[in-house]
């Protein structure tokens, strides 16, 4: 037919009506089309999706089983079934502040788009280190490590767009699928971007110390954004996986940092 088969796609469910005479009349799910023949009815005729139409048909048994669904899965961001790994429930965005006082007497009380003055907040914004390849067998497998060396790596600035900075290629599409069509995996297009760029991934690195006054207290590091997925590691752990488009991520990352 017109789309990609899959026991869980709408496009291929067909409603089957009886006419009364032993005869049926097959009308797509969502379009409510009338599926009929062009020409001649024939092994290896065309099917046509016409609106209004009038067509019937007759449904006789055959030894021949619809093919098994197999799906295919491959690391976190190729699994429909996970969106988060080690990640807090989602919430309102807020800031902590020692008292209520505290939190008024800050102008970001009155003007949240500013940034917050509290000391239990730190903004990681600014200058990061930065690697950018075509699709994830190119990626630095290593620069999560302690030890690896990103001095070479150039720098971006965070928060901003990869495509906008000369990473990649800017992408706008509104009907077509910029990947092929085979949920959950991430496939190539002939003609398309993805051809050249099959999922690009930028590597991100940045050093910042705690303050003193956060000792014996819950360090959570928040993400305002990212698309479409990211892993997170801390002084050389992993700590948890997010995906979405462009959603809040918060980490509890408490026992990941290092006290010196």
């Amino acid at each position: 037919m017109q789309w990609d088969t899959g026991n869980s796609n709408s496009n291929q469910h067909w409603e089957i009506s009886t006419t009364g005479m032993g005869s049926y009349i097959l009308t797509q799910h969502n379009s409510k089309m009338i599926l009929t023949i062009n020409g001649e009815e024939a092994a290896g005729a065309t099917l046509s999706q016409i609106p209004n139409a009038s067509y019937l048909w007759r449904i006789v048994e055959t030894s021949v089983n619809v093919p098994e669904e197999k799906i295919v899965r491959g690391a976190e961001w190729e699994n429909e079934l996970i969106f988060a790994v080690n990640k807090e429930q989602g919430h309102n965005t807020y800031i902590v502040y020692p008292t209520t006082s505290s939190l008024k007497a800050d102008k970001y009380f009155d003007t949240p788009w500013i940034k917050p003055e509290s000391p239990y907040y730190q903004s990681l914004d600014g200058q990061w280190k930065f690697n950018w390849v075509k699709q994830p067998s190119e990626r630095p497998v290593d620069f999560y490590k302690e030890s690896y060396n990103a001095s070479s790596w150039t720098e971006i600035t965070v928060p901003s767009c990869w495509e906008s900075l000369g990473y990649g290629t800017m992408l706008y599409t509104n009907i077509r699928y910029p990947f092929r069509k085979n949920p959950p995996l991430i496939q190539t297009v002939p003609g398309y971007t993805i051809e050249k760029e099959p999922n690009p991934v930028g590597s991100y690195r940045k050093e910042f110390t705690i303050p003193d006054n956060w000792d014996n207290k819950q360090i959570f590091l928040h993400f305002n954004g990212v698309y479409s997925d990211m892993y997170l590691w801390v002084n050389g752990q992993q700590v948890g996986y997010s995906q979405g488009a462009n959603n809040d991520a918060e980490f509890d990352i408490t026992s990941y940092v290092k006290r010196h």
